[in-house]
């Protein structure tokens, strides 16, 4: 079996990319890509070209009993390299590498790591689900992709002869989202207010603006323009460094009144960063979640170190106020539909004005007299 395919080249040296895959006679697979320039039916042949070259090659040394690969690594041997040329090679944002680093270190590798890759199974999968049991689903999906994208990462270099083993996933719940109830946040920023202006604004930053712990920490007094009466996030805090925001682009929000009044209250000229300390240094993302336990006892809430809380607040208030759910996803930043419609339920116009639908304006205008004469007229002479 052969399998071409010609893409278009984004680099400035060929105008086709080839990308062959040919099964022998074994049941093992064979996959190379290479450059082309040319037309695009000129590529194709081409691909077809070096497809059966490929195969020829590879069978012949089959039946010299030549050996084709060298030997497999195992998960732990090959870890490595897939965090240099897939996590580092691709620019995955430090905070997703550091993601799948963990995963791999804390699940996989001590459960895999000394099988090789041509040796994981359906029944090792099966294994690491029962042994993951105590997590919840969409916590073991998670592991699972990460598993999955090495394995594939390997065959799609050649490291791997066979297609690696399909991994079926969990069903999952969508989670629970977490906000607070119009009442609930109104004593909190309440309190936040009466504590200190910085934690009053750092409070609206999430709540009213819908900014994440990074972004609060990482937003400067250039990106807030009280003139047109909004701001700016460009970036976020991590590790102590600023990056591109989650979904890798920056995102305009209106300032509500109250939140450009409460920036205008804490604005200075000691640094670039809006939010500071107590000794007015630059606040850590640290900082902003040990300071929530104090503002949520404060307004007489459970204490908590959720600074996302207040995101989802920001998201959930809109969608429970008939926001549409584009206008949530644009002032959230999120880069999936999907994710906003996790708070789309809430919306008390979600399904009333559905139904409404159904409902006729008046008994003339849906009479059966006037539905004859409109399917009259829609009929073509």
């Amino acid at each position: 079996m052969i399998k071409t395919v010609v893409r278009r080249w984004n680099g400035p040296k060929f105008d086709w990319r080839i990308d062959v895959r040919v099964q022998l006679n074994d049941e093992t697979w064979r996959r190379a890509k290479r450059g082309f320039n040319g037309t695009e039916k000129q590529a194709h042949k081409e691909g077809e070209r070096f497809a059966f070259a490929i195969r020829d090659e590879a069978e012949k040394k089959l039946l010299k009993g030549e050996k084709l690969r060298k030997e497999v690594p195992t998960l732990a041997e090959f870890k490595s390299r897939f965090i240099k040329e897939h996590l580092e090679a691709n620019r995955l944002k430090e905070t997703t590498a550091d993601t799948y680093k963990y995963r791999l270190d804390l699940y996989l590798v001590p459960k895999l790591g000394k099988k090789k890759l041509d040796e994981i199974d359906l029944a090792d999968i099966n294994s690491l689900k029962s042994d993951l049991e105590h997590l919840e689903s969409a916590t073991v999906n998670c592991i699972l992709g990460v598993l999955s994208k090495l394995l594939n990462f390997a065959f799609d270099n050649g490291v791997l002869n066979r297609a690696p083993v399909r991994i079926k996933k969990l069903k999952a719940m969508a989670p629970r989202v977490e906000f607070y109830s119009f009442d609930e946040y109104a004593a909190l920023t309440a309190a936040a207010k009466a504590l200190d202006p910085k934690l009053y604004a750092m409070v609206l930053l999430g709540g009213d603006a819908g900014l994440r712990r990074g972004e609060m920490a990482a937003l400067s007094w250039s990106d807030v323009d009280f003139d047109l009466g909004q701001l700016t996030v460009r970036g976020t805090l991590y590790k102590g460094v600023i990056t591109s925001p989650k979904g890798g682009r920056a995102r305009t929000v209106h300032l509500t009144t109250r939140l450009a009044e409460a920036l205008q209250a804490i604005r200075h000229k000691k640094g670039p960063r809006v939010l500071l300390t107590v000794d007015d240094g630059p606040l850590t993302t640290t900082a902003i979640n040990d300071s929530m336990p104090s503002i949520l006892t404060a307004a007489g809430m459970k204490p908590s170190r959720k600074v996302h809380v207040l995101r989802h607040t920001f998201c959930s208030h809109l969608a429970m106020k008939g926001a549409p759910a584009r206008s949530i996803m644009e002032l959230a930043g999120h880069t999936d539909l999907a994710t906003t419609l996790r708070y789309m339920h809430l919306s008390p116009e979600a399904t009333q004005s559905a139904i409404r639908l159904l409902e006729p304006t008046s008994p003339i205008q849906n009479s059966p007299e006037k539905l004859g004469r409109i399917w009259e007229e829609s009929v073509p002479a």
